[in-house]
């Protein structure tokens, strides 16, 4: 029998250059490989890199893959809570987990009256 294979990981961001590329020249076959790929190594610590990659080229089968990611794994939504990701990736993340409303606070009327 043969050993197993160890898992390669490759750096995200090489995959992220090469699915642009894919996806500028319109290599579906290869923008697919790319993506599965990117699936393949997203974790809770690469979360923010990748959600951020999938927002900004518009790549919307693999934002909906980090939003069920993020739904099924805690650590993201505790990443989320203590901020620890970029901006527009808390906004995004918003669709899952709302804000919760401040209470309005009653603004204090001064008996002073100004002349």
């Amino acid at each position: 029998e043969h050993p197993p294979v160890p898992e390669v990981t490759i750096k995200l961001e090489l995959l992220f250059g090469g699915a642009c590329l894919a996806r500028k020249y319109l290599a579906s076959g290869l923008l697919k490989r790319f993506t599965d790929r990117i699936k393949l190594q997203l974790t809770a610590s690469t979360f923010d890199s990748v959600m951020d990659f999938a927002m900004k080229e518009q790549m919307m089968g693999l934002h909906s893959f980090c939003m069920h990611f993020a739904r099924l794994h805690p650590s993201v939504e505790e990443s989320f809570k203590s901020g620890e990701f970029s901006s527009h990736v808390l906004d995004a993340l918003k669709e899952i987990w709302p804000e919760k409303p401040q209470p309005l606070k009653r603004l204090k009327t001064s008996s002073r009256t100004v002349m």
